[in-house]
């Protein structure tokens, strides 16, 4: 188990590291849930907004990747805007901070 703070610094350093291939976001985005506590709603929509702007190459290369069917399929097709996911994902971070 890891803390929301942790989850999204790990998601912003896949999202910059050259190194990072569409089969490391997925095996990430794949685990989100698994890694944090139950009552912690992840933020996907925020993640995959972020890396749609901040790395299109990967996101594209992660969306021919993703199947029908699997949960992600349907989250990488919804539209949401840069800004609000960027605040949003900031807002989270400071919410857990002790």
């Amino acid at each position: 188990m890891v803390d929301l703070i942790e989850l999204i610094e790990e998601f912003e350093a896949l999202v910059d590291s050259p190194e990072t291939n569409h089969h490391k976001m997925l095996t990430f985005l794949k685990g989100v849930n698994r890694r944090l506590p139950k009552n912690v709603i992840p933020p996907m929509i925020e993640f995959i907004t972020i890396l749609k702007t901040e790395n299109p190459a990967l996101f594209y290369e992660l969306k021919e990747h993703i199947p029908k069917g699997m949960p992600l399929f349907d989250i990488i097709r919804i539209d949401s805007p840069y800004e609000i996911a960027k605040e949003r994902l900031a807002k989270r971070k400071q919410r857990q901070r002790p």
